[in-house]
């Protein structure tokens, strides 16, 4: 499921946990 770069709807938090969570996947790894 693709997520917008930036939303208004997202507070900076969010933002930082959504790319944070991005390089997680990306390295193949899941909580």
């Amino acid at each position: 499921m693709p997520w917008p770069a930036k939303s208004p709807e997202l507070s900076p938090i969010e933002n930082l946990w959504g790319d944070f969570g991005l390089a997680v996947y990306e390295n193949g790894r899941q909580f």
